[in-house]
């Protein structure tokens, strides 16, 4: 990838399959000569003709050239985003979805250290974590936590029951303050369930982006009153944006929902 060509080659089919199987490989400097040491010494690794000798994936990852230079997943962020999916399990359910609706509105750079936290996670590629990669991507930073924990954890995040977390409710449950904690954010949130833009969300209004199909386990029809009573600090039977952001900032009276 990094000469643009095949490392082994030769005149035929069988001379290129002899020349892989003596493993000599050759660094042309016009083509090597600006390539750093490292990136070299991880080529080498990689394509030792030994099994034994050779980078797994895994290893290769850790290779001091991509773990200086490349997009890694850092062990200190996941255990951060740990704490961050303890959080979001606790919170009421209106505000897990106030999170869904901002992380849809994130960019391609804003979600990008999440992306990578999901991909070792996801140690099939099948673009959703199952309960034991959930489990053992825990247990690889140290964090032997009781399967039960473990398993509320999980269930908390994942809000379609579909025993598996898929990337989105990753990124709900991912988000840092900085993500969402702004006027702008909240705003565009709140308009999602104001509907008909009069500046509240009634009991319908709510009930109706619960209804979406891209949310669908996340509230029950018979929350929807629980929740806006839990929001709704004058009493008037709707949430207002003031009382939209004191219950997304924790300010006001707000149960949570274990």
């Amino acid at each position: 990838m990094i000469a643009g060509y095949p490392p082994f080659s030769g005149e035929s089919d069988r001379e290129t399959i002899k020349a892989v199987r003596r493993g000599d490989l050759e660094f042309p400097a016009e083509d090597f000569g600006a390539v750093s040491d490292g990136a070299v010494d991880l080529i080498k690794k990689l394509m030792d003709s030994m099994p034994s000798r050779r980078l797994t994936g895994e290893q290769s990852l850790r290779h001091p050239w991509l773990s200086c230079n490349g997009t890694i997943v850092r062990d200190q962020p996941l255990h951060e985003n740990q704490s961050r999916m303890e959080a979001f399990v606790k919170c009421n359910k209106l505000k897990k979805q106030t999170l869904h609706v901002v992380a849809q509105r994130l960019s391609g750079d804003e979600l990008q250290e999440i992306k990578n936290m999901f991909m070792l996670l996801d140690t099939n590629n099948d673009g959703t974590i199952t309960f034991m990669e959930f489990k053992e991507g825990l247990e690889r930073l140290g964090r032997h936590d009781k399967i039960e924990n473990v398993r509320v954890l999980m269930e908390g995040i994942d809000v379609s029951g579909s025993k598996r977390i898929n990337f989105s409710e990753f990124i709900a449950a991912s988000l840092e303050k900085r993500h969402y904690d702004s006027e702008t954010a909240l705003w565009a949130a709140f308009n999602v369930f104001d509907n008909d833009n009069s500046g509240c969300i009634s009991s319908s209004e709510l009930a109706l982006v619960l209804a979406d199909d891209g949310l669908k386990g996340m509230i029950d029809s018979g929350s929807v009153e629980r929740v806006l009573r839990e929001c709704d600090m004058n009493g008037d039977g709707e949430i207002d944006f003031h009382e939209f952001t004191a219950m997304f900032r924790g300010d006001g009276v707000v149960h949570l929902d274990l």
